[in-house]
């Protein structure tokens, strides 16, 4: 009996009616379909390495970017908190020179955010992801205005302490002096699309309604754990209900593809990729997982690692929202700063702290999870062939296709990650 056969069983068994041959001229539908994933898999992860430290060595001019721009912007952060505290500082040259040298690097590295932030969000259009296409338009907007204000007030400071007089940058310092809510407001204002988007996303997290639980792995993961276990099952759950798996329904490379940027959207790029392998590696092998116990197992670890990659992003989650709640707080501590001038330099310092925080976390999301991070890296979306259009009709009755012999797998196939057939198999992150 062939992997066709074991189809025609789920077919049978899900009860739909007989459908006509198949749409493709070579191999069986169970072969075109687990081709169709292979083919996006494969494509998307060539996406993916041109963009991940792990494959390409050399780092790209955005990491540089941003992780630098974090480490200046939180110098310049850390040393407006000093001298609010202690504000004889002022007069010291050493200090201003210092940390009007973080403030001009800082401006000009977030006018360079600003740019990376227009191209992520035109790749995001691309993608159809236009929610997040907005969100990075405005980031960028908003980063190219806070560069500005650091860059002329860094300008502004250093001039005042090399006793240089120049008329519009003293005019400016002079304005920033008397109304300090101004850089607040204005990470405020960046601050308030990230907000909407992580308060929504941890939202649906902590009430179990974001797209990592609508798949239901725990469920698909006890069905590989009962020995009465049948493919008819596992087509039945909602792990394949997402797909469009379904009896009489036919599957097309562009189809799968918007679900891939649909799961990249909810869940990140690492998570669509495994969510991905698991449907293929279940296809690939679906009569010998009935069969061999070493088969199962190797499925349970696949859902396992999908469910690992799925709570990653949901920790990064709540930690951008600990970012954004610190660019919230600064606001309001600034405008307090108005209503204590007895206090105000305490006040200032508060809202410089807050404001460290919100710039000092993002350092490590930038250099540790860049696919995830607030300018995230945007995975381009996957090229399908205009000519050569690849789709799968699962249908409710397939004749018996031509199917080779096969290995059966070792205990030791399966630890390796092998699979039955290779030309087949995922690319593994």
């Amino acid at each position: 009996m062939g992997y066709t056969d074991a189809l025609t069983d789920v077919s049978k068994t899900l009860g739909a009616a007989p459908a006509a041959t198949l749409p493709v001229k070579t191999g069986s539908s169970l072969d075109t379909l687990t081709s169709l994933f292979d083919q996006v898999i494969r494509k998307k992860t060539e996406n993916f390495k041109l963009l991940d430290r792990k494959w390409n060595s050399n780092w790209k001019f955005d990491d540089h970017v941003l992780i630098f721009g974090d480490v200046f912007s939180a110098g310049y952060l850390a040393f407006s908190t000093l001298t609010a505290v202690q504000p004889a500082l002022n007069a010291v040259s050493s200090i201003a020179i210092i940390g009007g040298g973080f403030g001009l690097v800082a401006g000009v590295i977030n006018i360079l955010v600003g740019l990376i932030c227009f191209k992520e969000a035109s790749q995001s259009l691309i993608n159809k992801n236009y929610t997040q296409a907005l969100r990075l338009y405005l980031d960028a907007v908003f980063s190219i205005l806070i560069g500005g204000v650091m860059l002329l007030s860094s300008i502004a400071s250093m001039a005042a302490v090399a006793g240089v007089n120049i008329g519009v940058f003293a005019s400016f310092a002079a304005f920033l002096t008397a109304n300090p809510w101004i850089l607040p407001v204005l990470f405020l204002i960046i601050t308030l699309p990230i907000l909407v988007e992580v308060v929504a996303r941890t939202a649906k997290i902590t009430l179990g309604r974001d797209q990592g639980a609508k798949l239901k792995l725990d469920e698909l993961k006890e069905l590989f754990e009962k020995t009465d276990l049948t493919a008819a099952t596992i087509f039945r759950s909602e792990f394949f209900k997402y797909f469009n798996i379904q009896a009489d329904s036919v599957l097309t490379e562009e189809a799968l593809s918007a679900k891939m940027e649909d799961l990249q959207a909810k869940i990140g790029v690492r998570a669509a990729l495994k969510a991905f392998e698991t449907v293929h590696i279940i296809l690939a092998n679906q009569k010998q997982f009935l069969q061999d116990p070493f088969c199962k197992q190797a499925i349970t670890q696949k859902i396992e690692l999908l469910q690992s990659e799925i709570k990653r992003w949901n920790i990064i989650q709540f930690i951008r929202l600990a970012q954004q709640l610190f660019f919230l707080a600064a606001c309001p501590v600034s405008l307090a700063a108005t209503l204590l001038p007895n206090v105000s330099h305490l006040v200032n310092a508060a809202e410089n702290l807050a404001l460290f925080m919100a710039n000092f976390i993002p350092f490590f999301l930038d250099l540790l999870t860049p696919f995830e991070r607030n300018t995230l890296k945007v995975v381009a979306k996957i090229e399908c062939d205009p000519v050569k259009k690849l789709s799968a009709h699962i249908p409710a009755n397939v004749p018996a296709g031509r199917q080779g012999p096969r290995r059966r797998l070792t205990e030791q196939d399966w630890r390796d990650g092998r699979s039955p057939s290779p030309e087949l198999a995922a690319s593994r992150l």
